[in-house]
């Protein structure tokens, strides 16, 4: 126990070590001077109330409040712009649209360090205000963007919608190749929207390509190679006696192959993976009674096991900091051993003055049965392409054929990743 704590320690301090991220960038001022130096690529979730910036990397920080930054960019990730603008009070303090009345947005208005999703001729921003996701458009010639009105609110315990937002887009965006017809069905998601004002901005010739990362909306496929260790532990009972684990072994190798799709919506957080590895498992458990007063009693079992797997399951970022991500997955499994060495000694040892001598007893065990599997893990990535994880499958019973055994074996892994690509 105390080298999976050990490992769980090893784990969080590399991620820890892992966090100070400062990226090239610059930010404006109040005097619209441009200050450019290092900005801590935090990218948050909710809009920046302020920044840390340093001059150069081996500068201390300096946290830069929203108060005096006009403009701030980090390298060619993203861009932020201050306004001031309106935002739906009412989504902001109801988390359900059941309890959001009437069909026109309840209008306040806050200082807002705005997103940039797509700028050209007419601009698209995005702010999101505790956890409420609101989008603006801006001409070239406004002063400040304006917000697309978009709705759910409760009539008569029924959800309405209100997709103003659809004319907005359509009054600011028509031309002779998009027509209404392009408008109907949009929906208020990023993708879409950053879609159909990408079109317009590239048909008049005003897109800025600096701030237009496509790539950023697609899903992409990964390719990985991993090595690691695990430890085996087998909770078996064979008739009354339950065998509890001995001598854990926590250097029996796993080595395997993954492929991932990450999602280029929700920040690049969410992914579905599969993965084949090989994985050799070392395990010994044992029962000892020593109640009797003419003999002791002791079952012990002995494995060996080299089996091949295959799962899928899905992976989220819980934090990401740029290219860096504290993880957690869950995965569905099934497992086939190639190859096993499983038997169990039955021991009688006599007591007493005059003991008899002892009895010995050995069974094999050489039909296996596949098994389905579920597996749970944490897990850090650096910089997008190295990762370690610390995972955990529960029981598997490979000698579910012996009617008289019940239990199985357990795994804890420490997995080592790197990206091919």
């Amino acid at each position: 126990m105390n080298k999976i704590f050990v490992l769980v320690s090893l784990l969080f301090s590399v991620v820890t070590f892992g966090q100070d991220n400062f990226i090239s960038g610059y930010y404006i001022d109040q005097n619209n001077k441009k200050i450019e130096g290092f900005i801590e690529d935090v990218n948050p979730y909710n809009n920046p109330e302020k920044i840390n910036f340093k001059y150069s990397l081996e500068d201390n920080s300096n946290e830069i409040s929203i108060i005096n930054i006009k403009e701030f960019k980090v390298n060619s990730n993203y861009k932020y712009v201050r306004y001031i603008v309106d935002y739906d009070y009412g989504q902001v303090v109801n988390r359900s649209e059941i309890n959001i009345y009437g069909k026109e947005p309840d209008l306040k208005k806050k200082t807002v360090l705005a997103k940039v999703l797509i700028e050209g001729n007419v601009s698209l921003y995005k702010v999101i205000i505790d956890d409420a996701i609101f989008f603006y458009f801006k001409n070239s010639n406004d002063e400040s963007p304006t917000l697309l009105i978009h709705r759910k609110y409760n009539t008569n315990n029924t959800i309405s919608e209100n997709n103003d937002f659809r004319k907005q887009v359509y009054d600011v965006l028509k031309s002779d190749k998009l027509v209404i017809g392009d408008f109907l069905n949009l929906k208020f998601e990023e993708r879409e929207l950053v879609r159909i004002f990408n079109k317009a901005n590239t048909e008049d010739n005003s897109l800025v390509e600096q701030n237009v990362n496509l790539e950023k909306y697609k899903n992409k496929i990964f390719y990985k190679i991993f090595v690691g260790v695990s430890a085996a532990t087998s909770f078996y009972k064979i008739a009354i006696y339950d065998m509890k684990p001995t001598d854990v072994t926590f250097t029996s190798p796993t080595v395997g192959i993954e492929f991932s799709n990450v999602f280029g919506t929700n920040s690049k957080r969410s992914e579905l993976f599969g993965r084949l590895f090989y994985q050799n498992s070392k395990s010994k458990s044992n029962y000892h009674s020593s109640e009797n007063i003419v003999y002791d009693l002791d079952y012990t079992i002995n494995s060996k096991l080299s089996t091949i797997n295959l799962t899928g399951g899905y992976r989220y970022a819980i934090f990401q900091k740029g290219k860096n991500k504290i993880t957690i997955d869950g995965s569905i499994g099934v497992t086939n051993v190639v190859s096993g060495d499983v038997t169990i000694d039955y021991l009688v040892t006599y007591t007493g003055s005059s003991p008899n001598l002892s009895i010995t007893e050995r069974t094999v065990f050489d039909k296996f049965s596949t098994n389905i599997f579920f597996n749970g893990g944490v897990g850090y990535i650096f910089d997008n392409k190295y990762a370690i994880n610390l995972e955990y499958s529960p029981q598997k019973n490979y000698l579910s054929k012996y009617l008289a055994l019940s239990g199985g074996f357990s795994n804890f892994n420490l997995l080592f990743t790197y990206t091919l690509n």
